[in-house]
């Protein structure tokens, strides 16, 4: 009963740091967000391409997933970069304009200003992170219960 005990304890602390680990990502993630849209330059930005990066689904039905990719300039050089982000639905055309925020040292890191790029990511990993201590919770809880 000691080693069940033991390993159920083990388990518990290790949800409990993958639901604070997912907590301090959704948090850094925020900061390096709000510190770039601070120090950076906005730009104006195109839409250059809308890739399809893949499916989803079961084999009977497949969803295609998209991803736009971004092009502005900076310095008289132009930069492209893949969005992080992949859809079923395509959110962004082809020559749509966009308000891009870059790091004038490294024009390379890149936000695009728009409410999916600033906070789906965070608001995923902070819900993923309560679900999860959540559920650590109530595991300890029931094991308090039932040993």
């Amino acid at each position: 009963k000691t080693t069940v005990m033991n390993t159920e304890r083990f388990i518990l602390i290790l949800v409990y740091g993958i639901g604070l680990s997912l907590m301090v990502a959704s948090i850094g993630i925020l900061i390096w967000n709000r510190n770039l849209s601070k120090t950076g330059v906005t730009v104006d930005g195109k839409v250059s391409d809308v890739v399809w990066v893949g499916s989803t689904g079961s084999s009977l039905k497949k969803t295609k997933m998209w991803s736009p990719q971004f092009s502005w300039h900076w310095n008289n050089m132009e930069y492209i970069s893949m969005s992080t982000l992949k859809s079923t639905s395509l959110s962004y055309e082809i020559g749509d304009t966009v308000e891009i925020t870059i790091d004038p040292a490294n024009p390379e890191r890149m936000l695009v200003q728009d409410f999916t790029h600033r906070w789906v990511l965070p608001i995923l990993f902070a819900a993923a992170a309560i679900i999860t201590m959540i559920g650590a919770h109530l595991a300890r809880k029931w094991l308090l219960v039932h040993q």
